[in-house]
């Protein structure tokens, strides 16, 4: 990461968002073109744009949003590799509509340019997300 932030500040972020389910400091971050992109087989799948992106995928998965009345993230690690960060996480989550509560990985694949977030690809259980958001 030759400038923008540097890795420690990148890695830093994915934590706070994965592991404390804060994206502030994420949320900072992104270039405007950044996209952070589920499966569409999810009921929140797509694909979101930017900052204003992110907080409207979060406020979708907090327990606010219509899927979820609880979703704990736990971040295992961060692994850096050029201008890619991978995040595999296990997530706790009881759904709204069908009360069932779930544990179920996702991965988190980061690209960085320049020191720069410009796209997450998240490998999900969308098997796992879906049977417990109904």
């Amino acid at each position: 990461m030759a400038s923008g932030y540097t890795t420690d500040e990148v890695i830093a972020a994915v934590t706070e968002l994965l592991d404390r389910f804060d994206p502030d400091r994420l949320v900072s971050m992104p270039r405007d073109d950044f996209v952070l992109k589920f499966r569409d087989s999810l009921p929140y799948g797509g694909e979101y744009l930017g900052a204003e992106g992110v907080e409207r995928f979060m406020a979708q998965i907090r327990a606010t949003g219509g899927y979820y009345d609880s979703f704990t993230p736990r971040l295992k690690r961060v692994l850096v590799a050029d201008d890619h960060l991978v995040a595999p996480i296990v997530i706790t989550s009881r759904g709204k509509k069908t009360g069932e509560t779930t544990v179920f990985e996702n991965l988190w694949l980061f690209e960085t340019r320049d020191g720069n977030f410009v796209r997450a690809q998240v490998c999900a259980d969308t098997a796992a997300a879906n049977r417990t958001t109904g």
